[in-house]
């Protein structure tokens, strides 16, 4: 009598930071079992190991079968869905191991059911992935996904659209095994030396960000994986990343003689700028994470990034710059908002979330510096991170290295000491600096 083998649907044991689980397959063959993994991860509450739902149809109780995922859950329709899928799949690499007559095992089934179909689109697999990304509040990285395989569909002459409405690729069919080694480099190639929409080709940090994209979302499918890390192997897109354009004190003075009135935008993007520099070089997300209740007695307490899980916090003595421009903006605001009009509270946000606003608003203030660099018909561009650099080089060339060194903040130096503890008077006659006050 041949033996049949059962599919049994469960959740991975391990729990991700999102607290949700991954959905796999117990292949249960001949008295032994092997694990099949799907791309499907969902939190364990919404999850029904039975498969199984009771309902009403009039007076009669019925059971609905292929029902792992309870209907609460807002995508269960499209997960059970490719659940079922997955299933067929395994039954159908076990019905090609009895047709070659091929020993037959779980783990054969599971290899089997793994190999690269290149009848298959994979098209469907990477509208799942954007899916996935929206699903978990990634709104920002679901778009860069899409704007990756945008690149790659163009490159291949491919007829593949992206509908804005339902988040999703449609057209032409693109088969995994005209992703080749030799292609993958053209690709490179091609994005290297073709003009975007802003008539210049792509930094070399985007094209290393799309690639990244491009295999990593290729290499969660099991049927992809092995053939993917064998095409991408060899391909280096290492670069160099810009350093922040550091400006000179003149430079400085005539940012700060500069009228914007009419301009409110780079009005502001200037002034946190300013501030950042005349507050002894504080990082961009540490001026706008101030809060009026921050600002006392001439003095802020700033809350220093990159500190890892112990909080430091830096005491600073505002230059009178620094003064002027913290009071222009905390005039009318209550202890509890902002000072710079950059961020709003907003209630339910997670800290992935709030980061990314906060991201997408140094963007913004970034490309009005910009702006700023061509109203002035300066040669050069800067950023935010420029005040820093600015600070810090002014600083060093002209007093103790060791001291402006403690007082940004810098690990380099002396890391074990947390510069927290330093006695904020000593930091105070690095306001200096500023000659002109």
């Amino acid at each position: 009598m041949a033996v049949i083998p059962n599919f049994i649907v469960m959740l991975h044991h391990h729990i991700r930071k999102d607290e949700r689980q991954r959905i796999e397959i117990r292949v249960h063959y001949n008295r032994l079992s092997k694990y099949y993994k799907t791309e499907l991860f969902i939190h364990p509450e919404h999850f029904n190991p039975s498969g199984q739902l009771k309902m009403k149809k009039g007076k009669k109780e019925v059971f609905i079968e292929d029902s792992w995922i309870l209907s609460s859950y807002h995508k269960y329709h499209e997960y059970n869905r490719i659940i079922i899928n997955e299933i067929e799949r395994l039954k159908k690499a076990w019905r090609k191991l009895k047709d070659e007559n091929k020993p037959i095992t779980a783990q054969s089934i599971i290899l089997k059911a793994n190999e690269v179909n290149t009848g298959s689109s994979i098209i469907p697999f990477i509208n799942l992935e954007l899916k996935e990304k929206r699903l978990s509040e990634q709104y920002q990285l679901s778009h860069t996904y899409r704007d990756a395989f945008k690149k790659l569909f163009l490159f291949f002459e491919r007829k593949i659209d992206y509908n804005d409405t339902k988040h999703e690729f449609s057209g032409e069919d693109f088969f995994i095994d005209e992703l080749t080694n030799e292609k993958i480099r053209e690709f490179k190639i091609y994005l290297l030396t073709t003009d975007t929409k802003r008539g210049k080709p792509m930094a070399a940090s985007s094209i290393a960000l799309y690639f990244s994209i491009i295999k990593a979302v290729l290499v969660r499918n099991p049927n992809y994986s092995e053939y993917i890390i064998k095409q991408f192997k060899g391909i280096s897109f290492s670069y160099e990343t810009e350093k922040a354009q550091k400006l000179t004190p003149n430079q400085i003075l005539e940012l700060w003689n500069l009228d914007l009135r009419d301009k409110l935008s780079l009005q502001e993007a200037v002034e946190v700028f300013l501030f950042c520099y005349f507050c002894q070089g504080i990082r961009i997300g540490e001026a706008m994470l101030l809060k009026v209740k921050d600002y006392e007695n001439g003095r802020v307490i700033v809350e220093v990034e990159k500190s890892g899980r112990k909080k430091k916090f830096r005491d600073i003595l505002l230059s009178k710059k620094a003064t002027i421009l913290i009071e222009k903006y905390i005039e009318g605001k209550s202890s509890e908002e902002y000072i710079f009009p950059f961020l709003k509270y907003v209630s339910g946000l997670n800290a992935e979330a709030f980061r990314k606003k906060m991201d997408n608003a140094i963007v913004v203030i970034n490309e009005n510096l910009k702006k700023v660099a061509k109203l002035l018909e300066w040669d050069i561009t800067f950023s935010t991170h420029s005040a820093r650099g600015s600070f810090i080089s002014e600083s060093a060339n002209q007093g103790d290295i060791y001291k402006t060194s403690q007082g940004i903040g810098h690990a380099e130096v002396r890391t074990t000491e947390g510069y927290s503890k330093i006695n904020h008077i000593r930091l105070d006659t690095l306001n200096e600096v500023y000659k002109d006050e």
